[in-house]
């Protein structure tokens, strides 16, 4: 079984790997290939910004997102 720190860990890979591969997804689409809500995206998006892994880049639409690791 998955403690709860494993879970965000893996749901933050998952995130930056179609991140990397997909630079223009939405946070709606983000939402439905990780399985999990908008919310959890959003909170999950901005936890990585902290920790300086993601940017974003460009206007909040149209924009794209750069994996900085």
């Amino acid at each position: 079984m998955k403690t709860g720190v494993e879970s965000v860990r893996g749901t933050e890979e998952k995130i930056l790997v179609l991140l990397a591969k997909h630079p223009t997804m939405s946070a709606s689409e983000l939402a439905t290939a990780v399985g999990i809500t908008s919310k959890g995206i959003e909170w999950n998006l901005a936890k990585l910004r902290r920790e300086h892994r993601i940017r974003h880049v460009g206007p909040r639409k149209g924009g794209l997102w750069e994996v900085l690791r």
